[in-house]
């Protein structure tokens, strides 16, 4: 059990740690999408060069080489790599998204109700989450914002991967939803048949969604602490030394972050 208050760990230990945590999945991602764009340019110049040598220099109905190949990429290998691999990132960051709020509810519990998040009836984790820092700590929660709604919309298509392969069908309960997302989206994401295709800077924007989110969630939820301090249960966890007054992890410092900081 840390001794230390729960306004201090919130602020400077779970809330900071989160944001770490955003910062390596953005990492990740550029890296992941930067091989991608490369993976791209080579196949398309290789197709190119190809028909060219071909003495093609435009398919039959005048549509040229790159838009040709871009039309058809996604069935070749390569394309379906990148579906698999923004897909793949895309469940990562909602259980990342999922964790951390259940986290959250698991640390802050008052004295005087005996109700734990599991105990809340629901659909899925977020909205147990969410209804238990509402009706529970009757804490804000940013759940108008439209952040919340990029992550409501996260949960639909994360769910089509994960159950059906990444196909809505018709007349399934997500699918108007989800047309209805990819409406403010397009470029971003798109249906082929019943197929969600998660097109390069969708994640991008999930990602951005959920630092925006978890910024618009933190201060209440500080102010709250503060405000409850002592009808709250002390955490049942340990956060860590601390070394000159920050946390042991603020030792290194990714040289990008510090770029940024020193600006």
């Amino acid at each position: 059990m840390d001794p230390r208050p729960t306004s201090f760990l919130f602020e400077h230990h779970f809330l900071s740690e989160i944001m770490d945590q955003i910062d390596e999945l953005s990492s990740f991602l550029q890296i992941t999408e930067s091989f991608l764009s490369a993976l791209h340019q080579n196949r398309l110049d290789e197709f190119i060069s190809y028909e060219k040598g071909l003495g093609v220099e435009a398919i039959p109905n005048e549509t040229s080489l790159e838009a040709f190949f871009n039309k058809h990429y996604g069935a070749w290998p390569e394309g379906r790599l990148a579906l698999l691999l923004r897909r793949s990132f895309l469940i990562s960051l909602y259980s990342f998204i999922e964790y951390s709020l259940l986290d959250i509810c698991r640390l802050i519990r008052r004295k005087d109700i005996k109700v734990s998040v599991s105990d809340i009836k629901g659909q899925n984790d977020i909205d147990k989450a969410k209804v238990y820092i509402t009706k529970v700590l009757c804490a804000d929660f940013p759940s108008n914002s439209s952040r919340w709604r990029d992550i409501q919309a996260s949960r639909r298509i994360r769910n089509c991967i994960v159950h059906n392969s990444g196909e809505v069908e018709e007349g399934s309960p997500d699918r108007k939803p989800i047309e209805d997302y990819i409406q403010v989206n397009k470029g971003l994401l798109r249906l082929s048949g019943n197929e969600i295709v998660l097109e390069r800077g969708f994640c991008e924007k999930m990602l951005q969604a959920t630092k925006d989110f978890f910024a618009l969630l933190g201060p209440p939820l500080l102010n709250f602490i503060k405000q409850n301090e002592n009808n709250l249960e002390p955490p049942d966890r340990e956060f860590g030394e601390m070394y000159i007054g920050r946390p042991l992890r603020m030792l290194y410092v990714h040289p990008r972050r510090q770029t940024r900081e020193n600006e």
